[in-house]
């Protein structure tokens, strides 16, 4: 199975389209998964920022799977629900290889002019660049 690897730097224009990298769209294409995306944004204080999770389908079928082990109707799988579902939107690559990031999820990352997408396996973050450099400098050693 192939998984999102690499990091990339893309424009975002005025209306919150970005092109997802050519290698990301291989990955999806090759895992012959559904041109959506699921984008949810999640909290990073230690970078004074967010960022955007984004899955494929299955990847997320994979969260919603968690859910399996709390018992209906706790409050810890409500919790775990919210995590899930709450801020959670799907997207669609179009036929250029753009998704359209809601103007909410562009202003709780704290997107700019460029963003950068990092791989992270079997889901890929989107970053504002400065705060996805923090990020990507957090990784411990890096080899020269």
């Amino acid at each position: 199975m192939k998984h999102f690897v690499d990091n990339h730097r893309n424009k975002l224009d005025g209306k919150g389209r970005v092109s997802v990298p050519s290698q990301f769209r291989n990955v999806l294409r090759d895992m012959e998964a559904a041109p959506v995306l699921m984008l949810r944004p999640v909290k990073r204080p230690a970078y004074g920022t967010a960022y955007i999770e984004a899955c494929t389908l299955p990847e997320f079928e994979a969260k919603e799977r968690q859910l399996e082990k709390f018992e209906e109707g706790s409050e810890a799988r409500e919790r775990k629900e919210r995590e899930i579902y709450a801020n959670a939107t799907m997207v669609e690559v179009d036929k250029d290889g753009r998704i359209l990031i809601p103007a909410k999820l562009v202003a709780q990352a704290g997107l700019g002019e460029t963003v950068m997408f990092v791989g992270m396996g079997r889901r890929f973050h989107i970053w504002e660049e400065a705060a996805g450099e923090a990020f990507l400098a957090d990784t411990g050693e890096a080899v020269a």
